[in-house]
């Protein structure tokens, strides 16, 4: 889905409403956030349109219906079995995503915002079932604090989130004590299945 901001009653919007439509094809779709409300006198018919302001709401709403293709369908994820997830993310704007879509998948998820709290938090109790940690953060990334995990005898799973695809991320990552390599954006359901190993149904005594 392709998601841009222009003027809904600007004719010249409207122009490049239709190319963007053009050049996604059929299989991919578009949805137009207006600074203007289009009501009454909109030109831009081609994308959908949602008027800013936005909601989290409205958007995720708009953003589910375009990419089932039915509105008022949104994706659907199973849960997880309940467990404790611990992001580790300096962008305010990724770890509220992020958060939620923990949440969303019935896991309880607790943040921290830089490699030092990370440490602290990792290893406290009682333990976390995994951790997702950003690798790229100012002043002790997710490397170092991954290895001061690892020095302190923590074997709590640590699943690496990168917003790069070089060459080397992955063998970086299993080097400074990482068990896993997930490459952002990521999808609710690419989050479920990096999560599924780490979270296990209660056994029965």
């Amino acid at each position: 889905v392709l998601l841009w901001c222009d003027d809904a009653r600007d004719a010249a919007a409207a122009r490049r409403a239709d190319a963007l439509v053009a050049a996604l094809g059929q299989h991919r779709r578009g949805i137009m956030v207006s600074t203007t409300d289009p009501r009454g006198g909109g030109v831009v018919s081609g994308p959908t349109v949602i008027t800013a302001p936005l909601t989290l709401r409205r958007l995720v709403a708009s953003i589910n219906a375009e990419r089932t293709g039915v509105r008022g369908a949104p994706i659907t994820v199973p849960t997880l079995p309940a467990g404790r997830v611990l992001l580790v993310e300096d962008n305010e704007v990724n770890r509220v995503v992020f958060q939620r879509m923990i949440e969303l998948l019935g896991v309880d998820c607790d943040t921290a915002g830089d490699g030092a709290a990370a440490v602290r938090a990792a290893l406290a109790d009682p333990p976390y079932d995994v951790v997702l940690m950003d690798v790229q953060m100012p002043g002790m990334d997710g490397l170092a604090a991954t290895r001061q995990i690892r020095a302190a005898g923590s074997t709590v799973p640590v699943l690496a989130l990168t917003a790069t695809a070089l060459r080397g991320d992955r063998d970086r990552c299993l080097a400074a004590g990482m068990d896993a390599h997930l490459q952002k954006p990521i999808t609710l359901p690419e989050l479920r299945s990096a999560l599924a190993p780490y979270l296990k149904p209660d056994q029965p005594d």
